[in-house]
């Protein structure tokens, strides 16, 4: 399936939702109108017996609130706007259960029932994985957003089904990136994220496996992408590492529209215009080997990024997109 990713008609995010998992929804969503059953007829093998698969151990089902193979309930206990058309969504985990998100690349999926069509959706929580009692989802609200606008108008005390986790992309100890639990670097001594809008989400819990892990020495240089300052969705948690580590963690900030407050509210920030090969090549540290690369934002954004990082001297194996 990998190396038909690039051909997809749809992108490769589409793909990469149901990644390792029943497909079936997500297809129905995307094509209404195609029979795949009838399809892929010629192609059946057979039913999988439900009774078959092997359940958790009783171990991990109590440790953990989320699911691989079945969705599961969570209750919405709070709403706040954290910047212009983004809210944080808080949930409430079950008795003393934590969320079951362990490394960052790990994300879980959303979905209901909208207009009658199942939808989901990938978030990556802004919390930490190890948090107890709740967890957090930050959304950028989209007056045509499908999922973001279901979420808005859930009401206080509602649930929303879950499950996860979900993702191939880990960062599982000091320097190592994996994909699909191989080893793609193991030397890693800088890392780059390239991040816009809520794409900051996985490269928050990057952040934080790095920062919280004292035998962890990897450099970090972060370029944010958002269309205005008040659009900048963590700037209360990456301006102070910037400062407190100057040595060690560089943020950018990079504005499509420029304000009186930018001077005095950030750091390292450019304005007026979109991220290009040229920028990038200024803010970032050289390609050598021992420098990963990161990226996540919308579809067109990651393809003109992993372009970018590419022409500026990175090789492939170097680049990952959460």
């Amino acid at each position: 399936m990998t190396p038909y990713l690039k051909f997809h008609p749809g992108g490769i995010a589409d793909l990469l939702l149901a990644a390792g998992g029943d497909c079936t929804d997500l297809f129905n969503e995307k094509h209404p109108w195609v029979n795949g059953h009838s399809m892929l007829e010629k192609c059946y093998i057979g039913q999988l017996d439900p009774d078959s698969v092997t359940a958790n151990s009783n171990s991990e089902s109590s440790r953990f609130a989320l699911d691989k193979t079945q969705w599961r309930h969570f209750t919405l206990a709070f709403k706040q706007k954290v910047s212009h058309q983004t809210v944080k969504f808080t949930f409430e985990l079950p008795g003393t259960k934590l969320l079951g998100l362990e490394t960052p690349g790990q994300h879980l999926k959303v979905r209901a029932k909208i207009n009658g069509h199942m939808v989901e959706r990938a978030f990556t929580p802004t919390s930490k994985f190890s948090q107890s009692a709740s967890f957090d989802l930050v959304v950028k609200i989209y007056p045509d957003g499908v999922m973001s606008s279901y979420l808005d108008n859930v009401a206080i005390g509602d649930t929303v089904e879950m499950l996860g986790p979900q993702g191939v992309l880990g960062y599982p100890e000091a320097g190592v990136v994996t994909v699909g639990g191989q080893s793609k670097m193991t030397n890693v001594r800088h890392v780059v994220m390239v991040a816009a809008g809520t794409g900051i989400a996985p490269m928050l819990q990057l952040f934080r496996a790095i920062m919280e892990n004292n035998k962890d020495t990897t450099k970090i240089t972060l370029v944010d992408c958002n269309h205005s300052l008040k659009h900048i969705i963590a700037l209360a948690q990456l301006e102070p590492l910037a400062n407190m580590f100057p040595d060690r963690v560089m943020v950018h900030h990079v504005l499509h529209e420029a304000s009186e407050d930018d001077s005095t509210e950030l750091g390292s920030f450019k304005t007026g215009k979109r991220l290009d090969k040229t920028m990038l090549a200024e803010l970032l540290p050289k390609a050598s080997p021992d420098v990963a690369a990161f990226h996540c934002g919308p579809p067109a954004f990651d393809e003109a990024v992993g372009i970018m990082l590419k022409s500026i001297g990175f090789k492939e194996n170097q680049i990952f997109m959460f």
